[in-house]
Formats: C-alpha cells, sequence, structure tokens
C-alpha cells in the first residue's frame, strides 16, 4: 500500500484558507478575472486605433479616452459604435477594480487591527493589489518572484 502513494510525495502540498477568508481570495480571483477582461479591451482598441489610422496610440492615452474622442478617431459609424462600447467597458471595469481593491484594503486594515491576517492571504493581496494592473514599469528580471 505504501508503495502506491510513493508517487505524491514530489506533489506539493495545498494550503486551505481559514472560512473567514475564503471569499477574500474568491474576492481577489474576481479582480484578478476584471483586470484581465480590462486589459483585453484596451489591447483590442488599441488595435483598433492602429489598424485602421495607422499610428500606435498608448496604452495611458486609452484609458483616458472619453466615448466623445472616438468621433475624432474613426469615420466610419460601425467603428465610432465599437470603439465607445469599448471604452464604456474599459471605464466600467476599471471601476469595479477599483471597489474590490478599496474592500479589501479596508478587509486588511480590520485585520491588522485584530493583528491577524493568515500568510497566503497575505501574499495574494500583494500580488493582486500590485502586480495585476497595467504598470508603466517593466518587472525586473531579478525580482524576488523569479528566484527559487
Amino acid at each position: 500500500m505504501a508503495g502506491r502513494y510513493a508517487a505524491f510525495k514530489h506533489i506539493a502540498e495545498g494550503y486551505i484558507y481559514p472560512k473567514e477568508e475564503r471569499p477574500v481570495r474568491d474576492f481577489l480571483r474576481r479582480r484578478l478575472l476584471f483586470v484581465r477582461h480590462r486589459t483585453s479591451q484596451i489591447l483590442s482598441l488599441q488595435s483598433m486605433v492602429s489598424r485602421n489610422i495607422g499610428t500606435g496610440m498608448l496604452v495611458r492615452d486609452i484609458e483616458r479616452l472619453d466615448e466623445g474622442a472616438t468621433e475624432i478617431l474613426f469615420s466610419q459609424l460601425h467603428l465610432v459604435l465599437a470603439a465607445k462600447r469599448n471604452i464604456a467597458v474599459i471605464h466600467f471595469l476599471k471601476e469595479r477594480i477599483r471597489s474590490i481593491e478599496k474592500a479589501v484594503k479596508s478587509y486588511i486594515k480590520l485585520c491588522k487591527e485584530m493583528n491577524y491576517l493568515a500568510a497566503p492571504l497575505r501574499r495574494d493581496l500583494r500580488y493582486a493589489l500590485t502586480s495585476c494592473e497595467v504598470s508603466k514599469t517593466r518587472p525586473s528580471i531579478n525580482s524576488e518572484s523569479n528566484v527559487e
């Protein structure tokens, strides 16, 4: 019987979050999903601008666009409508991401006051609140996450 389970000794152990921290972890996963969708919308709009205008547009410029700017950028109605929808979704997701961050940060503050926050949740919070957003700087090759 022991030989049967010998192959499992190389599998890393999982961590089961305490019951009260699981909703926060799920909330952070939802945030990550929203960040991915927002990035997808930004890249889609950036590609549309590049294809139809012939010039590139920086991500920070796309994030600053409002729906009225699409009529200046594009001459065809279907492109204007598509760009307006992309911009609306980008702004909606940005708002949702910020609301999740605010809620999680208030949870962290409460946990610090109670002097309680499990290490795996701290790691997930650090990852979610720092490395998921589109950054102006590139991560270092020698960062802690790459060193094992």
